[in-house]
């Protein structure tokens, strides 16, 4: 909590990376396994690692390094209960037990890093440049929103 954690590895349960061509990584029997022996195994899902440089810039200032759960939806996909019964129940509790020897626990749970990922490789350049070109236009379009919001 109250922490900036940079996502070293992210498992992707959305259904993204089904319609593109995508890494697989020596890790992910390791992974398959861990969730089987959460009682995880329904889940299917597909790996992606943060770029070593992005990785690298963000180490020691002051970001923890995490693994991310990327679920394809808020409510049920994030162990959230609503009037529809969940199709894994305790989901977070089962999360909570997982653990990898090569990669550690997972850190959070979210809608986008595992994507992001994937697609950055993708594109054949680094998610730090994607990220970069993010923040920059970020922070442009706050600026002319409160350029507006102060002429009025």
């Amino acid at each position: 909590m109250n922490s900036l954690l940079i996502t070293e590895w992210s498992i992707g349960t959305d259904a993204l990376m089904n319609y593109y061509q995508h890494e697989e990584y020596l890790v992910l029997e390791e992974v398959r396994a861990a969730f089987k022996t959460a009682g995880l195994e329904s889940l299917n899902f597909h790996l992606s690692c943060c770029n070593p440089a992005l990785l690298d810039h963000f180490k020691g200032n002051d970001f923890l390094v995490g693994n991310t759960l990327t679920a394809p939806g808020f409510y049920g996909p994030q162990g959230r209960n609503t009037r529809i019964p969940n199709s894994v129940p305790e989901l977070i509790d089962k999360l909570k037990n997982v653990h990898f020897k090569s990669i550690g626990r997972l850190t959070n749970i979210e809608m986008e890093t595992s994507g992001i990922y994937h697609l950055g490789k993708r594109w054949d350049t680094s998610v730090f440049q994607l990220m970069l070109y993010l923040q920059i236009e970020s922070t442009t379009l706050s600026q002319n929103i409160r350029r507006k919001l102060s002429c009025t």
